[in-house]
């Protein structure tokens, strides 16, 4: 017992912190209620919204399959936030104190803008989880790397 505090297993400390980050960020928004289970998702930091979608893939994991699983994930983080008025438009009091969306850009440059940060997020998350030991390069295919967490510790 005294050696598992003084020695602690990194490993699953690492994994229990992607799976459950509300125990270590302490905060509310993360915490899964049995309503609000995909909203609560939605707000986990990056890494654990690509970890999860890590764990639901099979031995070699096909990196665009998983970018566009983590794209769908943080997708209703954006749909969230827009439901709370916080969208990147600016908003403006209209008339009748209605808040109406007005565009910055046009729609071409806003969806490109948007596709290169939700890259960029995704690569974040990727070499994370490469520096973190979680996944091995295949030599047999280019666009697969092979996972090296099959079972998670209750």
């Amino acid at each position: 017992m005294t050696l598992n505090l003084l020695n602690p297993s990194i490993r699953s400390s690492i994994i229990s912190a992607l799976v459950a980050p509300h125990a270590y960020l302490q905060c509310t928004c993360c915490k899964p209620t049995s309503t609000s289970e995909s909203q609560a998702t939605a707000t986990y930091p990056d890494i654990s919204i690509a970890f999860s979608r890590y764990l639901n893939s099979g031995k070699l994991v096909n990196v665009y399959d998983w970018y566009e699983t983590f794209a769908v994930g943080l997708e209703g983080e954006q749909e969230l936030v827009q439901g709370r008025g916080q969208a990147n438009g600016r908003t403006v009091k209209g008339g009748g104190g209605k808040k109406q969306t007005v565009d910055v850009h046009d729609n071409d440059e806003e969806e490109e803008a948007a596709t290169k940060k939700m890259e960029a997020r995704f690569l974040r998350c990727f070499h994370e989880f490469d520096h973190l030991g979680l996944l091995r390069h295949s030599g047999r295919k280019v666009d697969h790397v092979m996972r090296t967490v099959y079972e998670i510790p209750d």
